[in-house]
């Protein structure tokens, strides 16, 4: 298997990434491995598509060095393609998805990559979008949407948690999920996913397999915000599904298909990639996408 590593210039606090490309150089001979750095937003996309285009028969690994954002990108030029996988190095903000894994430092191991083993995994399919951790909306994806807006402020996160306070606590929904209403009302917050970390350090789904075929949904129906904040500490453990402190607030529910009304205009977030739809279907792919997962890590 080729090994190209996707490197974003950018990503994270240290935009010095040349150790990083002469370390991965450094093992040309022992393994077939490139580099390829992007250059605008969206660029790690295209370059997967036309790669995979140009060289049909090459079994290939993508490697997104960068956040969620950058796997995002590669996760979406490489899902339509059968001869294509995917990993990460991660050197962004957030690094989401590799928290099913057991974390990023078995991410950091380059030799653990190469040496890695390529699982089927289910991708959510959104139209032409694909992601591969998590869509929500509600609070969660004004912070997104805010994050992004304030990222010049001296504390862009704490900035978009307080504008969603503010502004993103009371939101409306109708939710189809596999031809059933699974909600229709008020809410909070909502996600639905593959994997089972949000926000850096949230376990929204700790129950979630990213290879059963079926979506995880977790809402929390309208809460003050105190309400919120004095629970968020068992959201982000991951004991939220047995604290009876959220019991009558939360829905939970599992799916293939997740269809999804919301105002016109309103935020959703796609692995932390905003988009404003009024209306969105979440497909799960079972099995659609092949993810390297280190030598070493757990495979669950």
């Amino acid at each position: 298997m080729k090994f190209i590593f996707i490197v974003n210039p950018i990503s994270g606090k240290n935009g010095d990434k040349q150790p990083l490309i002469d370390s991965i150089n450094a093992r040309q001979g022992r393994f077939d491995v490139a580099v390829y750095l992007t250059k605008a937003p969206k660029d790690a996309t295209q370059f997967v598509k036309d790669y995979c285009t140009e060289h049909p028969d090459e079994d290939v690994c993508f490697v997104a060095c960068g956040g969620d954002g950058t796997l995002n990108e590669v996760v979406n030029g490489a899902a339509p393609f059968a001869n294509a996988a995917v990993s990460a190095y991660p050197c962004g903000s957030g690094n989401d998805y590799i928290k099913y894994y057991g974390g990023k430092d078995y991410f950091l191991d380059i030799d653990a990559i190469l040496e890695g083993t390529p699982c089927r995994v289910d991708v959510m399919q959104i139209g032409d979008r694909y992601a591969i951790n998590a869509t929500h909306f509600g609070f969660d994806s004004y912070v997104a949407a805010k994050f992004y807006e304030f990222r010049h402020k001296k504390n862009p996160y704490m900035s978009a948690v307080l504008y969603a306070l503010i502004h993103g606590m009371k939101n409306h929904a109708r939710i189809v999920a596999d031809g059933e209403v699974f909600f229709d009302g008020d809410y909070s917050m909502c996600t639905i996913c593959n994997g089972t970390h949000v926000g850096g350090s949230y376990k929204c789904a700790p129950l979630s397999s990213n290879h059963d075929g079926l979506l995880e949904m977790c809402l929390f129906k309208r809460i003050s915000r105190i309400g919120l904040l004095t629970r968020m500490k068992s959201y982000e453990r991951g004991t939220h599904l047995t604290d009876p402190r959220i019991k009558k607030y939360l829905v939970y529910g599992r799916a293939k298909d997740v269809d999804i009304t919301v105002p016109k205009g309103f935020y959703i977030s796609l692995d932390g990639e905003v988009i404003q739809e009024e209306h969105i279907v979440v497909h799960n792919l079972a099995g659609g996408l092949r993810f390297v997962v280190p030598k070493g890590a757990p495979i669950k």
